[in-house]
């Protein structure tokens, strides 16, 4: 959401910036993730919410973080 560096040019003084881009992107997860729950169920959105929460992610951290989430491995055959 910020970003800051030290300013040289004006005695080492820390600046900091606000990131537009990123705060937008933010107030839109919700929307992201109800189009994955609508187009494909509770697994869709759990999937979704761990990539925005994430950034970047393994198929392998995702299924795990999913499988982890329902709490159940009667569940985990739903994610192959």
């Amino acid at each position: 959401m910020a970003s800051f560096g030290v300013n040289e040019k004006v005695g080492g003084i820390t600046e900091y910036s606000f990131i537009f881009d990123n705060v937008v992107s933010r107030i839109r997860f919700e929307k992201y993730t109800q189009c994955a729950k609508k187009r494909h169920g509770d697994i869709g959105e759990m999937i979704m919410n761990e990539l925005l929460l994430h950034g970047q992610i393994t198929v392998n951290q995702t299924v795990d973080a999913v499988i982890e989430k329902l709490g159940t491995q009667g569940e985990y055959s739903a994610l192959h």
